[in-house]
């Protein structure tokens, strides 16, 4: 009985008598076999089927093959909690990674790690200055109702300061520890040029029936479907555009005129039309 997966030697589909070899691909014996069998295929006496097989004995002394697989985990969690007091520091936890990344970030104008570089002899009491402006920002004071109108355009403008490559950590960590960071959001300063960029786009997404709260995704002035985006999609437009950027820049248009065609709506502002019926 021949199965679907069996190797059959083309010229001999067509014999009467079947001939099943079994054997390890590469070994010196199955060659001899495979060259006698072969030459009767070829003359259409057999039908020539190969089959890989290898010997227990040739795996007994080697290791197994680990293949993938799935695995099951049962995890009991203990509903007894205890308090434990942290605040207090130990020695040996003060090079710590967690320490290390919160001295780089910047807590009421103050960069803890630049003032640790140029003042390497006052580290400790950096540490414990830092210490104090984070207990002191972190406290969640209530706000006047005036202090609340701007806090959307003053978030904004905190991310936008920040470092390029710190944008999305600042951003994130704004949206995680808002009623914490609101105080110190409330006396962040924000340019005319931001407040009119960030009135304007709400005022496109309105138009766009984009609601508050709602996630969109622009390329280049297009707003893309999120349902109907995938990787490939993205990757071919990225492509096209970097194609049409290529090609306007060799025809001598600025960077920044570039910025501005590139983001220019290729949609119609009017709705209205007319229909003739006669």
């Amino acid at each position: 009985q021949l199965y679907d997966f069996d190797h059959v030697y083309p010229p001999s589909n067509t014999a009467s008598i079947t001939v099943v070899v079994y054997g390890r691909l590469g070994t010196a014996s199955l060659g001899e076999f495979h060259a006698a069998v072969k030459a009767l295929a070829a003359s259409g006496t057999v039908r020539y089927v190969l089959r890989h097989y290898v010997q227990k004995s040739v795996l007994a002394g080697r290791e197994r093959l680990r293949m993938s697989g799935y695995g099951v985990e049962l995890a009991v969690k203990s509903t007894e909690y205890k308090a434990v007091d942290d605040s207090a520091v130990k020695e040996g936890d003060a090079g710590s990674p967690s320490v290390a990344k919160d001295d780089e970030d910047e807590i009421e104008g103050f960069l803890f790690s630049v003032l640790k570089e140029r003042f390497p002899g006052s580290a400790d009491d950096l540490h414990k200055f830092r210490a104090h402006m984070v207990e002191s920002t972190n406290q969640m004071a209530p706000l006047k109702v005036w202090q609340l109108q701007d806090l959307a355009f003053q978030a904004s403008q905190r991310i936008l300061s920040s470092e390029t490559s710190d944008a999305l950590r600042v951003m994130r960590e704004i949206s995680q520890n808002i009623p914490m960071l609101a105080r110190s959001l409330a006396k962040t300063r924000v340019p005319n040029e931001v407040r009119s960029e960030i009135l304007s786009n709400q005022r496109v997404l309105g138009e766009l029936g984009v609601d508050a709260g709602s996630s969109v995704f622009f390329l280049n002035g297009m707003l893309l479907r999120l349902d109907a985006m995938d990787p490939f999609n993205l990757v071919s437009l990225l492509k096209s555009e970097a194609k049409a950027m290529y090609g306007l820049s060799t025809i001598g248009v600025s960077r920044s005129d570039l910025q501005r065609l590139l983001g220019v709506s290729v949609h119609s502002e009017s709705t209205n039309f007319g229909v003739d019926m006669r």
